[in-house]
């Protein structure tokens, strides 16, 4: 790895950044200790616009929801391996030529989307509603109603473990014309409705309490439970209707499908372009950023920076300084590479482990597929995966 320190004009900037994320050969370095230099702060400034990323970033979950939607209900069938569709520049600036036109597309599959959690937001307020209400169907009074003029009209719960005969005997002792009624019963709780007179209201409920009865109460309703219920099931067969209307809007043809990505694609590249300039110090008309580059692509990198117009400088490491590490093994070695980068990687000072447990890896891998029938399916599979999909990274 060399270190690699470029100074180029503020209109190259946006070319040059686009280049080095072609490349995808040079690390940025983070350039906020320069600032805490007088020198260098006095000039110079971090090149960042948060509310570029911030919006970027806005905009590419937004398309995130949307393509996760519709693969929920893309009814295609799914090959055994997922990969992605590969496409020339020349194809995939094609299909971002319109990128409004994407951009509304997306827009209404998002409205739509949040349309959906709408209706099931609503849909889950329902069901709690329905399974609030249900144990009360047998409560013929509206549930409104808290009494007349010389009645009160109670409804409530006590324990399951509440001795219901008890309570009422404990309550007929202070109120012989109150009447008490167990609607039913669960796991948890009694439901009891109460008739008394007004004026033994406070001695009726002392007792009932003295039972845990808790009043129940629902406010935003009128009419009794049974009628309530009608009218939950009818609109929650109406909300559940509206999301399958919405839901065929969902199923989408492969190529819509596929702009989409290719859009979401560009969104990522636009981030990090845009992240980009945390790592850049910038004046006016000048941009200023240091970076690691390995020596044997700097070549390229070199040609690229001339072509643009910029000074730069690259140069070996300093002794003890430390480097980002780039792991470099055969094709035999490198699919075990994976199982170094589950812990972490070398330092760039380090031998890198992965030759030496390679050979242990697979010996023992080996020694628990050691049958030959396992063997052979294995390796039958390998080569159909191998000779039938595009596989990519450690996968190959």
């Amino acid at each position: 790895m060399n270190k690699l320190s470029v100074i180029g004009l503020e209109s190259e900037k946006a070319e040059v950044l686009s280049e080095l994320q072609r490349l995808g050969t040079v690390e940025l370095r983070d350039q906020s200790e320069r600032l805490t230099e007088a020198e260098w702060a006095a000039i110079l400034r971090k090149d960042s616009d948060e509310e570029q990323v911030s919006r970027l970033e806005s905009e590419l979950s937004e398309v995130e929801t949307v393509l996760d939607t519709v693969a929920r209900y893309d009814t295609e069938k799914k090959p055994l391996f997922a990969i992605r569709k590969r496409v020339t520049e020349a194809e995939y600036a094609g299909i971002l030529k319109e990128p409004e036109e994407i951009r509304r597309e997306v827009d209404g599959l998002n409205g739509k989307v949040q349309q959906w959690n709408d209706l099931k937001t609503e849909e889950n307020t329902l069901v709690s509603r329905q399974a609030a209400l249900a144990p009360w169907m047998a409560y013929g009074l509206p549930l409104e109603l808290s009494g007349t003029r010389t009645v009160r009209v109670a409804y409530g719960v006590i324990p399951a473990a509440a001795d219901f005969t008890a309570m009422k005997e404990k309550v007929n002792e202070v109120s012989s014309a109150t009447e008490i009624q167990i609607l039913g019963k669960d796991a948890e709780q009694q439901y009891v409705s109460v008739l008394c007179m007004k004026d033994e209201e406070d001695a009726v409920l002392d007792e009932l309490k003295s039972f845990g009865f808790t009043a129940a109460n629902f406010k935003e309703l009128t009419g009794t439970a049974a009628e309530n219920m009608k009218s939950l099931l009818e609109r929650l067969e109406a909300v559940r209707e509206e999301q399958k209307k919405l839901e065929e809007d969902f199923v989408i043809p492969k190529e819509e499908k596929e702009t989409i990505q290719c859009y979401r694609d560009e969104l990522v590249v636009q981030r990090d372009l845009a992240k980009a300039g945390d790592n850049l110090l910038a004046t006016k008309k000048a941009f200023y950023f240091e970076g690691w580059v390995p020596e044997e692509c700097q070549k390229d990198v070199e040609q690229m920076l001339d072509g643009a117009g910029c000074w730069h400088e690259i140069r070996e490491a300093e002794k003890g300084e430390e480097t980002p590490t780039l792991m470099k093994n055969n094709s035999f070695i490198y699919p075990v590479q994976a199982i170094t980068e589950l812990y972490s990687l070398p330092k760039s000072y380090e031998l890198d482990p992965t030759p030496v447990f390679a050979i242990f890896y697979i010996v023992f891998f080996g020694m628990m597929f050691a049958d030959i029938g396992y063997g052979l399916i294995l390796a039958g599979l390998t080569l159909f995966a191998l000779h039938k999909y595009k596989l990519e990274g450690m996968a190959y």
